[in-house]
């Protein structure tokens, strides 16, 4: 590819050669059966679970006054 290609000096060094305008409709099929979905929603809610769980037990541990001034 010459220096002056449309795909500039860096795509005759990278490879990319002449660049054309335009588009191309690509199809994509991904099946999702409602097992997986399942397992999905139910690690999404265990995740949540724990996080929220460990974020009250640390919150639970401090008096009042004192978690007050830690609020940033």
């Amino acid at each position: 590819t010459a220096p002056d290609s449309p795909a500039g000096p860096l795509g005759a060094i990278f490879g990319q050669g002449q660049v054309a305008a335009g588009s191309e409709r690509v199809t994509i099929d991904a099946s999702l059966s409602g097992g997986l979905l399942g397992i999905a929603i139910g690690l999404a809610v265990v995740a949540g679970l724990i996080a929220g769980a460990i974020g009250g037990l640390r919150a639970a541990r401090l008096r009042p006054a004192e978690a007050l001034r830690q609020v940033e």
